[in-house]
């Protein structure tokens, strides 16, 4: 259960950015009610406030993050989207390519999550049978450990949120 934020969440929305907005903030400068200088002042206090409560007080876990484990890195994602690539069979692991490799920061859904796990499980099938000599490196490790996760968010119904 998140704790109460710097302004009320009614007023907050998220910009085409993905930034951190307060309609209350937004109307005054947009009524003429406060000067620009006073505007991004509210804004960055905002902001700051936010982050800070976003990061310690907004809930008991740190960063908001229930868990973690280590993934991989992206020399091992870079790996993963080889391996897809010298299996010839691109179009049998779009999901995948979509929504795993995108950035450094990429939460999925828990429903995403599912929908992945059977490609996932495809390719992990792929590698044992016609590569097992690769079981061992990190792009089948970063696959077994990526299904995992899924696993787990799609029972538990929680986002998963990679970071490498």
């Amino acid at each position: 259960m998140l704790k109460p934020g710097p302004v009320p969440f009614s007023d907050l929305y998220l910009d085409e950015e993905d930034t951190v907005c307060s309609q209350n903030i937004d109307a005054a400068e947009m009524d003429d009610a406060v000067t620009l200088e006073e505007w991004k002042r509210d804004w960055e206090a905002l902001s700051a406030a936010y982050e800070q409560w976003r990061q310690y007080g907004a809930c008991a876990h740190e960063d908001m993050a229930y868990c973690s484990a280590w993934l991989g890195n992206t020399g091992d994602v870079a790996e993963y989207i080889e391996l897809i690539d010298s299996l010839n069979r691109r179009h049998w692991y779009d999901g995948l390519l979509t929504h795993v490799p995108v950035a450094n920061f990429t939460q999925l859904a828990p429903e995403t999550c599912q929908s992945l796990i059977g490609e996932l499980k495809s390719l992990i099938g792929q590698v044992e049978k016609g590569h097992p000599d690769r079981c061992q490196q990190g792009c089948y490790l970063f696959g077994e450990r990526l299904l995992k996760l899924m696993q787990a968010s799609a029972e538990v119904g929680n986002p998963l949120q990679l970071l490498y």
